[in-house]
C-alpha cells in the first residue's frame, strides 16, 4: 500500500497500518518467546527477541536510507514488504504449533488494571521513556549544534549507540536472574547519570562516543528487563494483553518525550537538553525506589 499510494492521505493510511501491527507483534512476540523455552531460558529468550531491535536499527535505518537516496522511497517499502512476506512463509513452515491458551475477554480488563505491581509497571515505563526520548528524539541536531560533529561523525556514532545495545541485551541474559532487583535500580539510575553528562560529554568526541554506548546498553536494557516484568507480572492468559498495553504506553512516552524535546529546541535551549530529559529520569529513578521495588518485592 505504501509502494503504490498515489496520494499522501494514502501513505499516512498505510503508514498507521504499519503501526497498528507493529503493536501487535509485540505484544505477541515476547509471551509466545517465553513459551517455546523451558522456564531456566526464558530470560534468553526474551533477550533475543529484543535483540532482533538492536540488529535492526543498526543495519536497517542505514540500509533503508541508502536505498530510498539512490532507488527511491517505495524502493524500500517494496524490498521490506517482500522480506516481510519471505519470513511469512518461513515461519509458516517452521513454527510449531502451541496451544492458544485460554482466551482473553475484554471483561477481563478491569481486572487485570487492578494488578498494582502491573500499573507501577506501567507508571515506571512513561516516566523513563518521556526522559529518554526528550533527549534522544533530538540527539542529531544536538551532536550537530553543540557538539559540532560533522554529520558522516554522527551516523557512525549513532551505529555505536544501537551496536551496543547488544551488549544491553547480553548483559540482561546473564545478569537479571540473579541479580534482578539490583539490574532493574541499575537501569534507572543510569539513565539519569548520562543525562545529566551529556552536556560535559559533548566537548570531545572520544566523551560523547563513551557516552553514547553506555546510553545505548542502558536503552536496550530498559526495553528487554521492563517486558520481563510485565509478562512476570500477569497470568499466560493476561501476557498479550498487558504487553501490548505496554507497548501503546512506550509510544506514547516516545511522543511525549518528542513534544517535550520540541518544546526545548523551539527555546533555543538545546545545549540543555539533557537536563531536561533528566528530571523525568529523576522521578523515574524516585518512584522506582518509593514504590515500584516495594510493589515487586512484596509480589515474591
Amino acid at each position: 500500500m505504501s509502494v503504490l499510494a498515489p496520494s499522501y492521505g494514502v501513505l499516512m493510511a498505510s503508514r498507521i497500518g504499519v503501526a497498528c501491527t507493529h503493536a501487535i507483534f509485540w505484544s505477541i512476540a515476547s509471551p509466545v518467546a517465553i513459551r517455546l523455552v523451558n522456564e531456566e531460558h526464558r530470560s534468553f529468550a526474551l533477550s533475543m527477541v529484543v535483540t532482533g531491535t538492536s540488529i535492526a536499527t543498526i543495519a536497517g535505518l542505514p540500509l533503508g536510507r541508502f536505498v530510498g537516496q539512490y532507488m527511491g522511497w517505495r524502493v524500500t517499502f517494496l524490498i521490506v514488504g517482500i522480506i516481510a512476506f519471505a519470513v511469512l512463509v518461513y515461519m509458516a513452515f517452521v513454527f510449531p504449533k502451541i496451544a492458544s491458551g485460554e482466551q482473553f475477554h475484554v471483561k477481563d480488563l478491569p481486572v487485570l488494571l487492578k494488578n498494582p505491581v502491573l500499573v507501577c509497571l506501567y507508571v515506571q515505563t512513561i516516566l523513563f521513556v518521556l526522559g529518554y526520548y526528550t533527549v534522544y528524539s533530538y540527539i542529531e541536531p544536538f551532536m550537530q549544534q553543540v557538539a559540532k560533529l560533522q554529520n558522516n561523525v554522527i551516523t557512525i556514532v549513532l551505529l555505536i549507540f544501537g551496536a551496543m545495545g547488544l551488549l544491553g541485551s547480553y548483559l540482561f541474559s546473564k545478569l537479571y536472574d540473579r541479580h534482578r532487583f539490583a539490574f532493574i535500580g541499575t537501569v534507572m539510575a543510569t539513565l539519569l547519570v548520562w543525562l545529566l553528562l551529556l552536556l560535559p560529554a559533548s566537548k570531545s568526541l572520544a566523551t560523547m562516543v563513551i557516552l553514547c554506548a553506555f546510553w545505548g546498553i542502558t536503552a536496550m536494557a530498559f526495553n528487554v528487563t521492563t517486558q520481563s516484568e510485565v509478562i512476570r507480572s500477569v497470568d499466560e492468559k493476561g501476557s498479550a494483553v498487558a504487553t501490548a498495553i505496554y507497548s501503546g504506553l512506550f509510544n506514547l512516552g516516545i511522543g511525549g518525550g518528542s513534544w517535550i524535546g520540541g518544546i526545548v529546541c523551539d527555546k533555543g535551549a538545546i545545549s540543555y537538553i539533557g537536563f531536561v530529559g533528566a528530571i523525568f529520569a529523576a522521578v523515574s529513578v524516585l518512584f522506582f525506589v518509593c514504590v515500584l521495588l516495594r510493589k515487586l518485592k512484596s509480589a515474591i
